[in-house]
C-alpha cells in the first residue's frame, strides 16, 4: 500500500492553503520511536513488532504490529546488510523466508534506530528506518516555513504541481511577475516562459530538504530544472539542523534562485538560434545518453514541435517528462537542464557526427557542460 496524494492541477494553479490542509492531514497519527535493531521481530506475514517495550523511547509506545512500507523495507534490509532486491523478492513470494534472516541478522545489530512510524488506532505503519542521529524536518514544518516567507504575495505566485507519497514531497510554485516572451509557437501563440522553484523534502530519508530553480512553460506547463555543476540552490541535510535558521536560510535561497534562474531563462531562449537538421535522431542520441526507454523516447519524438531547433528539442524531453511518475519526471526535466547548458558547437556535433554512443559521450563531455 502506497500513501500517495496529488493536488490536480489548473490552469490558474492550486490554492497554497489546500496544500497546507493537505500536509495537515497527512500527518495526523505521525510519530517517532527510538530502539535498537535487535528490539525488532518480523512474523512470517512481514508485520514487525517490538520484542521489548520498555526498550523503546517515544509517545504512546504499545505492544503493536507494524506494517512496513517498501521503502522502510529496503532500509531495514539494508541496515542488515541484506540484499534488498532478493529479500523485496521474497517478501512478496517467500514471506516466511523473509522473517527468518530478518529476524536472524537483527538478532545481531543492536545499532540504534530511529523508526518514522504512523499509528491511527491499531493500525500502525513504519515509515522510514532513519539514524537515532536523524534530525527531523517534517513536510509540516517545511511548508510552513514557505507559507510564512510567501505570505501576503499571493497575487506574485501560482503553486503549480503539488505530489506526496511515502518517500518525499514535492512543491512547484511560478512566479507571475517573472514572465518573459521568448517568441511564437508554431500555431503562432505567444511563447511565455516563468520564473519559479521546486522544493522537495523527505521524512523517511529519502532526500534533503532542497529548493531548486525552473523554468515553466506556459503554453504547454512543461517544467525545465535548471542545472548547476554545483548542485541545487540549497539543500538542508537532516542532522544538525536548526530550526531558528532554517526560515531565514530558506527565504535567501529563494532570492538567490530567481537571480540565477534569469540567467538561465535566457540561456534557455538562446537555444532557438541553433538550428537542428536532425532532429528526431538528436532526440534518439540524447534520449539514449539519458538511459531513457524506447517507450519514452517514441514520445520524446512525438513531443517534438518540429521548429528546427535546439529549444524544440529540449521541450520535446521536457513535454513526454510530463507523462512520469513524478520522481523520474523531475529527474528527467533535470537532464534537458543540462542539455540547456550544452554549447552550440556541441549540437552541431551531435547533430552532424554519426556516432556511437561511446563518442556521444565523449562530444558531450569535451563541452564540459554535461
Amino acid at each position: 500500500m502506497v500513501t500517495m496524494q496529488t493536488l490536480t492541477r489548473a490552469k490558474e494553479g492550486i490554492k497554497l492553503q489546500d496544500v497546507l490542509n493537505t500536509v495537515a492531514e497527512d500527518s495526523v497519527g505521525k510519530t517517532d520511536y527510538s530502539t535498537t535493531m535487535d528490539n525488532l521481530h518480523m512474523f512470517d506475514n512481514g508485520m514487525v513488532a517490538f520484542k521489548n517495550v520498555r526498550g523503546v523511547e517515544g509517545s504512546d509506545v504499545r505492544d503493536l504490529q507494524f506494517r512496513l512500507t517498501d521503502w522502510a523495507l529496503s532500509q531495514s534490509l539494508g541496515k542488515l546488510g541484506m540484499p534488498v532486491q532478493y529479500f523485496k523478492k521474497a517478501r512478496e513470494e517467500n514471506p516466511d523466508l523473509l522473517a527468518q534472516h530478518f529476524n536472524y541478522w537483527s538478532r545481531k545489530s543492536d545499532g540504534a534506530v530511529m523508526l518514522r512510524s504512523r499509528v491511527q488506532g491499531d493500525a500502525a505503519t513504519i515509515r522510514g528506518v532513519v539514524s537515532d542521529k536523524y534530525s527531523v524536518l517534517d513536510n509540516d514544518m517545511s511548508m510552513e516555513a514557505l507559507a510564512q516567507i510567501l505570505k501576503g504575495q499571493e497575487d506574485g505566485f501560482r503553486v503549480r504541481d503539488f505530489h506526496m507519497d511515502d518517500r518525499r514531497m514535492h512543491m512547484r510554485i511560478t512566479y507571475t511577475d517573472m514572465t518573459k516572451q521568448v517568441g511564437f509557437t508554431k500555431d503562432g501563440k505567444p511563447d511565455y516562459l516563468q520564473l519559479g522553484m521546486d522544493a522537495i523534502n523527505s521524512e523517511v530519508g529519502a532526500a534533503s530538504f532542497n529548493i531548486a530553480g525552473l523554468i515553466w512553460r506556459l503554453v504547454c506547463t512543461n517544467g525545465l530544472r535548471r542545472w548547476e555543476k554545483n548542485g541545487d540552490d540549497f539543500t538542508q541535510r537532516h542532522a544538525f539542523l536548526k530550526t531558528n535558521e532554517f526560515r531565514a536560510r530558506v527565504g535567501a535561497a529563494m532570492v538567490t534562485s530567481l537571480g540565477s534562474s534569469e540567467h538561465f531563462l535566457n540561456n534557455f531562449a538562446d537555444k532557438m538560434e541553433i538550428k537542428v537538421q536532425n532532429p528526431f535522431d538528436v532526440i534518439k542520441k540524447l534520449a539514449k545518453r539519458g538511459d531513457f526507454s524506447q517507450e519514452f523516447t517514441e514520445k520524446a519524438g512525438n513531443y517534438y514541435e518540429g521548429d528546427g531547433t535546439a529549444y524544440g528539442i529540449v521541450n520535446a524531453f521536457t513535454a513526454a517528462a510530463r507523462d512520469l511518475s513524478n520522481e523520474r519526471r523531475l529527474d528527467t526535466e533535470k537532464f534537458a537542464g543540462k542539455l540547456v547548458t550544452l554549447k552550440p558547437s556541441a549540437w552541431v556535433r551531435i547533430d552532424t557526427t554519426d556516432t556511437d554512443d561511446t563518442e556521444l559521450k565523449q562530444s558531450l563531455r569535451d563541452t564540459e557542460e554535461i
